[in-house]
């Protein structure tokens, strides 16, 4: 007999919602710039209440079945206590520090399931169950987005760590003169190195496209610390499968030569052994896996 969850996607720029058979078939997919207020942390927790409401709706149209309060899943770029269900910190995200998100997002739909995790886990939720590494156990999902950070599931379970935030591999630091900076900033160093923010990513994978130099040997060079970064979490976890995933990821994995250098780099600098048995793929579910990986959150939370 099939269940039903909802599996809601809030990333730096969208938010996506979406409702999922227990067989991880997605029946409804709705999507919308996000909406952000540094004063007003309430206007984005609206958006995601409505986006909720939407995907019901639309999953009517061809669930033959009751789709009336489900369980609701909820990935988040941010440091989380997930617990008490609370956003310490989003980023990425205006206004929200110390938001209690899935209390408010029950009040506003009336029902008590809704769970919350870090995105990262979502993600590799979704290809552990139906995507790139269906079946495997041991699984890392590399996201690059705004952002860089991974999911982790060793043995078959989520690893979520002491305080509940593994996986800021995008702390990663990979080059010994950028340090001081980073240090002195406080920034992520690996992921400076490879997601252009403030930049027009578009552009600059279309002019490497034309040809252009430049733009070559900065995504040429981005390409190698993401290989470094990933040999790095390869030896460390010694994963079945490393997913190459987010917006920016799959960018880097739709060029043969800029997934080349991922590929090689890899090889060459993770521990011999566990690079022999890790294959490094791109997502299979592309944007649909926080969505996914959400909704099999919430089944794991109030159904199983």
């Amino acid at each position: 007999m099939n269940t039903f969850a909802i599996g809601v996607d809030v990333g730096g720029t969208k938010i996506a919602a979406g409702v999922v058979r227990s067989d991880g078939v997605l029946l409804s997919n709705v999507h919308d710039p996000i909406e952000m207020s540094q004063d007003d942390p309430g206007v984005t927790v609206r958006q995601i209440a409505r986006l909720i409401r939407k995907a019901e709706e639309e999953a009517l149209l061809v669930a033959k079945a009751d789709l009336t309060d489900l369980p609701v899943g909820i990935g988040i770029p941010a440091v989380l206590d997930r617990y008490r269900r609370e956003v310490m910190w989003a980023p990425n995200i205006d206004g929200f520090r110390n938001i209690r998100l899935a209390e408010a997002v029950e009040a506003l739909i009336c029902r008590d399931q809704v769970a919350l995790d870090f995105d990262g886990n979502t993600a590799v939720a979704a290809e552990a169950w139906v995507g790139a590494a269906a079946g495997r156990r041991n699984v890392v999902f590399l996201i690059i987005g705004t952002g860089v950070g991974a999911g982790l599931m060793l043995d078959g379970r989520i690893f979520r760590g002491a305080s509940g935030m593994p996986g800021g591999v995008g702390w990663f630091a990979l080059d010994p003169f950028a340090v001081d900076s980073a240090m002195a900033r406080r920034i992520p160093h690996f992921e400076t190195t490879c997601t252009w923010r403030g930049r027009d990513t578009h552009g600059l994978f279309a002019a490497y496209e034309s040809g252009d130099q430049h733009a070559a040997t900065e995504l040429r060079s981005a390409a190698r610390f993401i290989g470094m970064g990933a040999a790095n979490i390869v030896s460390i976890l010694n994963p079945e499968v490393l997913v190459i995933g987010g917006g920016m990821g799959l960018q880097y994995c739709a060029h043969e030569e800029l997934y080349s250098i991922i590929l090689r780099t890899v090889a060459g600098l993770a521990q011999p052994a566990a690079a022999e048995v890790v294959q490094v793929v791109p997502a299979a579910l592309g944007p649909l896996a926080g969505i996914i990986g959400a909704a099999r959150i919430a089944l794991d939370s109030f159904v199983c």
